[in-house]
């Protein structure tokens, strides 16, 4: 939906607004940020997270009426270009294979065999993939894309900030559930200072990258991620003093990006492409964090199965026992010990 929307922006707005109208779009969508965790937490704690999945049901059907009263886009393309069933798949195969191979990897600590062949038929789907778009005649990701040095750097930046910016979100409701104890509302709460900040600031990105200049907008935007990020590395069981500052840079680094790096990379794109490159910038959006938590899954999650095993061999449980809570460490803040254990071990844990 976000790259037909985007696309459904450049074909309703003229070359000269479409940057002001991006960032008017960019601005709304950050209000999802703070409402999504909101009415989730609601749901969560008042009613199932069951009704989390059906919170879209109503949304769509609002969209579907709105969109049929929407007269024909002045500036929509004459013919429009047929589906890319073939890369559809494969990339889908290709990144789905890689992230479930990470993420187990990280649930167990280490790289079993089933796992390595997982991530290198991955891995050589995704070369496939690229093979295939330089052969069929509409590909999804068009090469001479990939031979325009801006938009493969504009792509690069992408990948990048997104995944710092949604992992950090992503294990930061970790954090506010399981270290701070806040309520599924609470946690939703907890990220309201990036979404107001966005809100403010993307809509006035694009007026901001005309006068001072896309460059220098982009470098400032990397720079307050990269700070936002090393300052939550560090966050303790404070959230005004070691979350909070963090999360208001970070909030001034995505309502810089967002705009100006999608407005590039249709620029880079050329005229008629307008929808084509929003689709590949938002995917490329989305693999970042995708493959962004499966790698940090990866890496915390086999630090804290090293850490585990150096605890447990200081606590004097026997092997079988210290085996059992090696073997369900996925669940052991709500594990359920054996009504054989003595007091004093449980007491342990």
């Amino acid at each position: 939906m976000i790259p037909a929307s985007l696309a459904l922006i450049n074909a309703g707005f003229a070359s000269e607004a479409r940057g002001a109208a991006i960032g008017k779009w960019s601005a709304i969508v950050a209000l999802a940020i703070p409402i999504g965790p909101l009415i989730g937490g609601l749901a969560v704690d008042f009613l199932s997270w069951h009704f989390v999945f059906l919170l879209n049901l109503p949304i769509a059907g609002l969209v579907l009426v709105m969109l049929a009263s929407l007269p024909r886009p002045p500036y929509e393309p004459a013919t429009p270009l047929p589906l890319d069933i073939y890369g559809s798949v494969l990339i889908t195969l290709s990144l789905g294979l890689i992230t479930y191979g990470l993420l187990e990897a990280g649930r167990e600590g280490y790289f079993h065999p089933l796992e390595v062949v997982v991530l290198v038929a991955g891995a050589f789907l995704l070369a496939v993939f690229f093979r295939v778009e330089t052969r069929i005649k509409n590909p999804m990701l068009p090469m001479f894309l990939m031979k325009d040095r801006r938009f493969v750097l504009v792509s690069v930046q992408t990948l990048v900030l997104f995944a710092g910016f949604q992992s950090a979100m992503y294990f930061l409701s970790f954090l506010y559930i399981q270290s701070f104890g806040y309520t599924a509302l609470q946690a939703g709460a907890a990220s309201l200072p990036i979404s107001i900040i966005v809100f403010f600031i993307s809509s006035r990105a694009a007026r901001l990258a005309s006068t001072h200049g896309l460059r220098i907008i982009l470098c400032s935007s990397s720079i307050l991620m990269a700070v936002s990020l090393f300052w939550l590395s560090f966050a303790d069981g404070d959230y005004f003093y070691s979350v909070m500052p963090g999360m208001v840079v970070m909030g001034f680094s995505v309502g810089l990006f967002a705009a100006p790096l999608t407005a590039v990379a249709m620029a880079a794109a050329g005229p008629g492409r307008d929808g084509l490159a929003s689709g590949v910038n938002n995917a490329v959006s989305r693999i970042g964090p995708l493959l962004g938590i499966a790698i940090f899954g990866y890496w915390i999650g086999g630090d804290y199965a090293q850490n585990l095993v150096a605890a447990l061999a200081d606590t004097g449980l026997s092997s079988d026992k210290q085996a059992f809570l090696i073997e369900n460490r996925a669940m052991i803040a709500a594990i359920i010990l054996p009504s054989d254990w003595p007091a004093s071990e449980q007491e342990i844990l």
